[in-house]
């Protein structure tokens, strides 16, 4: 009884500058909800209007991103394979197609792995492949089968204001490059001189309405094009000044343009094919020559966290689900009920596994549970979160003097939306798992993020 009264008292101070945290100006007209639970105890520290279904943004990551790790193990490698149908003639000529078959790996050709991980080196390969079996001509087709996830590449929920750019790009059965390509403006003054687009996309062709802001304007561009588009539009501003400007976009069909691209390499290399078409329905059988592996998936949890790309958390969704978003969905939500995070699917509403949609709905508390049981019964993926003031995400974030690197977690922000999930070790040596969310909110995003550092200084002293 005595040490439950101590506890009280403690808590109370914090408690109570929680309330007044609530109703501050800052956030007082928004929606607002916070928690803190003891990682160890699973006791509740803090809890204001926790059940609360709010967007995360993404901060949604953790959980489709720990989950596949938990269920497919870290050491698990998206596998693309190179085949052939038909039948090799005496003189090198295949009777029949050379296929790609994607199993949704999101790292595919991505820069982020280094040089062996490019789209030249995976070409190579394949091309390598086809000679060792030796082909000199294929009289068929390039077929890309892009069929472990099928032709819904985007979630029907995000804005056509997103589609088109890099953070929004589509997640398909086969993906490259991160399914992304970079648009380069030359300035000169007042004039937008020359764009150039890395790697080509052909058949993609734009429309520049891009207009020059101020020099310390920042960029306001947007690419605006839908899956299976040719036609793109670009629209907003650049900042007027000398050289060149890049913005990225996002591939409107990649399975093609890898197929597009495994063509001309063969041509290159003296080994011709008829035509390039994508199989999104059923898989192509064949006789397999080649076997990528790719990055292994404690490697690209990292990245999906630490950098936020979108593009993966949609790819780890459809795998939970075997190809389905809608499966992955329901698996995720399956999960959250199993280890008690949720009780029923009505506390919970996703439409998405990144966090882009505007139609996401979780409560303070569902993250939290879920992070602390992962993180209790798995201590390493610490490694793989975000630390304030260090790396990722939260490399700027929360880095007064009492917090700085006292934080491990997941930022996550849009049109006033600020969300962050974390554990947060205080200065007794207690780790708390927490979530904040804030949203709604009429103030500078800035001054959110401030008010809500004020309530971590405050947990941080327990």
């Amino acid at each position: 009884m005595k040490y439950s009264s101590l506890l009280i008292f403690l808590l109370f101070p914090f408690l109570a500058v929680s309330q007044d945290w609530l109703d501050h100006a800052t956030i007082k007209d928004a929606h607002a909800s916070a928690v803190f639970i003891d990682v160890e105890s699973g006791k509740k520290v803090l809890g204001h209007n926790e059940n609360k279904l709010l967007n995360p943004a993404s901060t949604i990551k953790l959980l489709t991103s720990l989950m596949i790790l938990n269920e497919k193990g870290e050491n698990y490698q998206y596998e693309t394979k190179l085949l052939y149908a038909g039948k090799i003639e005496k003189d090198g000529t295949l009777e029949g197609n050379l296929i790609i078959r994607g199993s949704g790996d999101p790292s595919l050709g991505s820069a982020r792995y280094g040089e062996k991980n490019s789209v030249e080196a995976f070409l190579e390969k394949c091309v390598a492949s086809a000679k060792r079996e030796g082909i000199t001509c294929i009289e068929g087709d390039i077929v890309v089968d892009a069929s472990a996830f099928g032709s819904d590449c985007v979630p029907h929920t995000w804005s056509y204001n997103d589609l088109g750019n890099y953070y929004a790009a589509g997640v398909w059965g086969v993906n490259v490059n991160e399914n992304s390509y970079k648009l380069s403006f030359q300035r000169k003054g007042k004039k937008i001189a020359g764009t150039t687009i890395q790697p080509p996309i052909p058949q993609l062709f734009f429309t520049n309405e891009l207009e020059l802001g101020a020099p310390d304007s920042g960029d306001q561009a947007y690419v605006f094009c839908a899956p299976y588009q040719s036609h793109a539009y670009i629209r907003g501003s650049i900042p007027r000044g000398k050289g060149n400007f890049s913005i990225r976009g996002s591939m409107p069909n990649a399975p093609l343009f890898l197929g597009v691209s495994l063509q001309k390499t063969l041509e290159d290399n003296g080994i011709k094919s008829q035509r390039v078409h994508v199989e999104f329905d059923k898989q192509i059988t064949g006789k397999s020559i080649f076997t990528h592996n790719g990055i292994p998936l404690k490697r690209i949890v990292k990245s999906a966290i630490q950098k936020s790309i979108n593009l993966y958390c949609e790819s780890f969704l459809k795998t939970l689900g075997s190809g389905d978003r809608a499966d992955g969905i329901e698996f995720m939500e399956a999960e959250l009920k199993k280890i008690g995070a949720i009780k029923t699917e009505a506390d919970i509403q996703l439409a998405d596994g990144s966090g882009l949609s505007q139609r996401n709905y979780i409560s303070a508390n569902t993250q939290a549970e879920f992070l602390r049981k992962t993180y209790k019964s798995n201590p390493s993926i610490k490694e793989l979160l975000a630390r304030n003031g260090y790396d990722g995400t939260l490399k700027n974030k929360f880095v007064s003097k009492s917090l700085n690197g006292k934080i491990y977690g997941k930022s996550g922000s849009m049109g006033n939306v600020r969300a962050y999930t974390g554990i947060l070790k205080t200065n007794s040596g207690k780790e708390l798992a927490f979530s904040i969310m804030v949203n709604n909110y009429t103030a500078n995003y800035r001054d959110v993020d401030n008010h809500i550092q004020r309530l971590l200084e405050k947990a941080v002293g327990m």
